[in-house]
């Protein structure tokens, strides 16, 4: 990933902090926090939707997205006179007023400030006694042919597609899970999180046996892009072919990303326009610190 992002002619990141992304980046835009800039946010865990006040004003250089946007709208439009139609001098709070057909019809308020009184459930979908269920499609009926699934080279109908295999030098799969207390990389600088965040890979018994690992050995994981250094843990529960790790970066400060190719998905173009990376088809081998690189066989050394 980062030898993709050094070789784009232009890669511009807007961010709150100066990520391993940011120090690959040509331009770095900070953005403001939800402190720093009002908002209409809907729940991630919960089906509640509330507004967000401003605390403070913005710290420094920063602005918010809409900000950002309306100064680059600005700047085209300057450059070559009706390049760009998105609205330049609207503020947040007519933007909020723009938002009242859907939260009468979702919310069932007709101003967005009602929401300075609290978060509000969103209304479930009305549905009269009798009536068949709609779901959100040109029919309304479950449609198991879509003209846009065909063009994205899907089957006509859907079929299993196997996984693909690991190569003989890298047998694991690599997976980096969620942990329950983070949001990808949020809240990772907390000092209180990094004391719980232990930087380890779970592996199977019968792998660690096999490699002559033991429980808080220092072992290092590779493939044919980079090493990273966790300590193991050992688990029952992980399967023989799995190794698996809750750390966003390894014992000696690096992402573990660095071993993911650019790979794409085979989906993705529907909501974002591109496909996605393959994170899960990561493919590595591991060994004790001091033994990496000898020859694999049969899924081990």
């Amino acid at each position: 990933m980062r030898k993709q992002i050094a070789e784009m002619e232009l890669t511009i990141t807007v961010d709150h902090f100066l990520t391993s992304t940011a120090e690959v980046s040509d331009i770095v835009l900070p953005a403001t926090t939800c402190f720093e800039s009002p908002d209409i946010v809907a729940g991630y865990w919960h089906n509640k939707i509330g507004l967000n006040q401003q605390a403070i004003e913005p710290v420094g250089e920063c602005r918010s997205e809409l900000e950002i946007a309306q100064s680059l709208s600005r700047m085209l439009n300057h450059l070559e006179p009706g390049m760009c139609s998105f609205p330049e001098e609207r503020k947040p709070e007519e933007w909020f007023q723009s938002f009242t057909p859907w939260l009468k019809n979702n919310v069932g308020i007709s101003n967005y400030r009602e929401l300075l009184n609290g978060a509000l459930p969103l209304l479930p979908p009305v549905q009269e006694e009798g009536e068949d269920c709609h779901l959100n499609t040109l029919t309304g009926k479950y449609k198991f042919l879509t003209l846009e699934a065909l063009k994205q080279g899907c089957p006509e109908i859907p079929i299993l597609i196997n996984p693909l295999q690991p190569p003989l030098a890298y047998p694991y799969r690599f997976l980096v899970l969620h942990r329950a207390e983070h949001l990808n990389t949020q809240f990772s600088n907390l000092d209180w999180l990094q004391e719980n965040n232990l930087i380890e890979v779970w592996l199977n018994p019968s792998v660690a046996q096999r490699l002559g690992i033991e429980e808080g050995d220092t072992v290092i994981i590779y493939n044919e892009l980079g090493e990273i250094q966790m300590h193991s843990k050992i688990n029952q529960d992980i399967p023989g072919d799995i190794l698996i790790t809750y750390s966003w970066q390894d014992l000696l400060k690096k992402p573990v990303n660095i071993l993911t190719k650019v790979q794409e998905t085979d989906l993705g173009q529907k909501l974002t326009g591109f496909p996605g990376v393959a994170y899960h088809d990561t493919f590595v081998n591991l060994a004790p610190v001091g033994r990496r690189g000898l020859k694999c066989t049969n899924g081990g050394f």
